[in-house]
């Protein structure tokens, strides 16, 4: 199924497919560039396509059709200015009288300033945008590039980069905040659950152990955060970490409704309450470093990068890990 080409709204605006720089998020538009006597304009392409034979013969010649990617200009914080120092640095040579130029290999893709109609015509009075003739190969606001080939679907992100998998748990998540919500009082809570899937029985089992991994990640993070805000400023050393966690994820009988989360048998009472609760933080607390469960389990979470979708939790919750003893080993 084709897309729209023109705003239905406005017959004299064209639409364009967008995509987004995997480092920045600049967006960036697949188009293809016509030239005709006395005028040009860019109409929207698939970033699949295939661009055409270059049949031009100097270095300098503009073929009438060029594929590539139009990039409106940045209103703010935007230094590039299209000199050749603005690329990167594996692109640059530097000549015989110490002046800096693009190496033959990358003059092609040089970036094209353009001002652009909103019906893809190119005018004194269009907006600023920047041309990247060929395959995307480097983000003039970032200034992240790419090495070697590869598809400009893999090295520019879409609408839909998230993934299925990814998309499924957030849809899954929103029902389920909304099942225990003020709005949703009548279903009986131990029937509020739901299993999301996609297409079969086996992608519905692989997302039942990726939404209890999501439910997992989440919460222990949530109570990271929780027990660091309760030790303030000051911050909690590592021997203070397990049992933090263990009372931020209520994990403790004197919680009944968290009880359920962390005991195989939630009515357990009097002895044997005790001496779970017990287990729980012995099992928790024991060891340093790999060997404790809970500590073990925040250092993963606050140095663990989930690919392109999630930032770590230092990234995240803007922690900050210090350690104290360096200073001691060092000068030992």
């Amino acid at each position: 199924m084709d897309g729209q080409i023109f705003d239905p709204e406005d017959p004299q605006k064209r639409l364009y497919a967008l995509h987004f720089c995997r480092r920045c998020g600049q967006e960036f538009h697949p188009v293809k560039h016509f030239t005709d006597v006395g005028s040009e304009h860019f109409i929207a392409r698939d970033i699949d396509d295939t661009p055409p034979a270059d049949d031009s013969t100097e270095e300098n010649d503009e073929p009438r059709e060029m594929y590539g990617f139009l990039m409106p200009e940045p209103a703010d914080e935007f230094a590039f200015q299209g000199r050749n120092e603005d690329y990167p640095e594996a692109w640059q040579e530097i000549t015989a009288k110490g002046e800096i130029r693009l190496k033959a290999a990358y003059r092609r893709n040089r970036a094209i300033e353009k001002l652009v109609q909103p019906d893809g015509r190119i005018s004194a009075t269009g907006s600023r945008a920047w041309f990247l003739p060929g395959k995307f190969r480097f983000c003039p606001c970032c200034g992240d590039y790419s090495i070697g080939a590869g598809r400009d679907i893999n090295r520019l992100a879409g609408l839909t980069a998230e993934g299925r998998s990814s998309a499924t748990t957030i849809l899954v998540a929103s029902i389920i905040r909304w099942m225990n919500g003020p709005g949703a009082a009548a279903i009986i809570p131990f029937r509020r659950k739901l299993l999301g899937f996609t297409d079969n029985r086996q992608d519905a089992a692989l997302q039942a152990g990726h939404f209890n991994d999501f439910v997992f990640v989440t919460r222990l993070r949530a109570a990271i955060l929780a027990g660091l805000a309760r030790a303030g400023d000051a911050g909690a050393v590592e021997a203070e970490i397990a049992s933090s966690l263990q009372n931020a994820l209520g994990f403790v009988r004197a919680r009944e409704d968290r009880r359920p989360d962390w005991l195989q048998e939630p009515e357990l009472k009097g002895a044997h309450l005790v001496n779970a609760e017990a287990d729980l933080r012995q099992c928790c607390s024991t060891g340093s470093g790999s060997t404790n469960v809970a500590v073990g389990a925040s250092r993963i979470q606050i140095w663990r990068s989930w690919a392109l979708s999630a930032l770590s939790t230092s990234r995240s919750m803007n922690l900050r890990v210090t350690r104290r003893h360096f200073r001691m080993l060092r000068h030992g």
